[in-house]
């Protein structure tokens, strides 16, 4: 491939991941999040978050109740 060719195929991938995630975010604007896992969302440090089980949209970190219910 040349260098323009892989410009613009660059160009085209950035533009469809831009597309894909404000689909996501839209699905996840309807998305009502009554079950959510606490679940690590980092990789190092741990970082424990609330996490939709539907839509996967991170809610917010766990209460002490929350991450104890979790096994944590």
């Amino acid at each position: 491939m040349t260098p323009k060719e892989v410009t613009k195929s660059v160009t085209e991938c950035e533009s469809e991941i831009d597309r894909l995630n404000r689909l996501v975010v839209d699905l996840q604007k309807d998305c009502r999040h009554t079950e959510y896992d606490v679940k690590n969302i980092g990789t190092a440090p741990i970082e424990l978050k609330n996490v939709c089980r539907v839509c996967h949209k991170t809610l917010g970190y766990p209460s002490k109740d929350e991450l104890k219910e979790a096994g944590y």
